[in-house]
């Protein structure tokens, strides 16, 4: 992952489409975290870069739709410009060059870590298998200047043994109506969390979480409820009770948006896409 200074990490895709040309994918950092979708580089028939798609949406015709906000990313986010791109067919560069030569053409709040070619039926959310996001807190009265917009902040102090607890009557495939938005799109609030644990590192409270898919705001509810279990204003019980209820209104505050980490994304074993590698000691680091 890289760090984008003000966003937090994500991994977005990038596909590159030439006519009668099998599809090039590249991995992107530093996409905004709440909305995760494709972008396509337009090329014509002797691979000269003609434009950028701002369709947000390209998934086949019988994916499901976009997450809310998704639409709106492409037209939002400050394309970069195609001018010194060099007229090659993306099939005749090497895996390295896309790299190279896309990070040297991209504003620095964006950056490719990899490139892999992909076959067409092949989306970057349609095709996910799971989805693992990093919740940080930082646990202190007073918030260092350098973690500005990167955390949230929690000035009660907060037992994580007890977040750690509460956490996990999540686990398994359960209607997360409780956690989610009033603005949610979702046909259904049933998902899967395989994966969810508390823990601290020095002033910083780590909450990770992974399912097959979330609910919009899904982790930041989560987040702000565990918050009122760590800092003693509700029992341990509180989280199962309110999963039970359905009901979001009573629920805590969504957390702020600044912590939010998408740290993963698995995919079918056939598309032989690269591991994404855990930057614990990164946030080690940031204590």
């Amino acid at each position: 992952m890289a760090d984008t200074g003000r966003g937090g990490f994500f991994s977005g895709l990038l596909r590159i489409a030439v006519p009668g040309v099998a599809s090039d994918l590249l991995v992107l950092s530093g996409l905004p975290s709440s909305a995760p979708c494709d972008m396509k580089l337009l090329c014509n028939e002797r691979g000269t870069a003609t434009g950028w798609s701002r369709d947000a949406a390209l998934a086949p015709a019988k994916a499901a739709p976009a997450a809310p906000g998704a639409a709106s990313l492409a037209s939002a986010l400050p394309l970069p410009s195609l001018a010194g791109l060099p007229a090659a067919r993306p099939c005749a560069r090497s895996e390295k060059s896309w790299v190279m030569g896309g990070n040297r053409n991209l504003p620095d709040g964006i950056r490719v870590n990899w490139a892999r070619q992909v076959p067409g039926d092949f989306h970057a959310r349609f095709s996910a298998l799971s989805r693992r996001y990093r919740y940080i807190i930082a646990n202190r009265s007073v918030l260092p200047p350098h973690l500005a917009g990167l955390v949230s902040q929690q000035r009660r102090p907060l037992d994580v043994d007890l977040m750690h607890r509460a956490s996990q009557c999540l686990l398994g495939e359960q209607d997360f109506s409780a956690f989610r938005a009033a603005q949610c799109q979702a046909r259904h609030a049933v998902r899967e969390i395989t994966g969810v644990r508390v823990t601290r590192s020095n002033d910083l409270v780590l909450l990770d979480i992974e399912a097959n898919a979330f609910l919009y705001h899904m982790v930041r509810n989560i987040a702000g409820a565990l918050q009122l279990v760590g800092a003693g204003l509700r029992p341990v019980t509180w989280i199962e009770e309110l999963l039970g209820t359905g009901d979001r209104t009573q629920g805590a505050d969504t957390a702020s948006a600044s912590g939010l980490y998408l740290m993963a994304v698995s995919y079918p074993e056939r598309f032989q896409l690269p591991v994404a590698r855990d930057s614990h000691a990164f946030f080690q680091a940031l204590g």
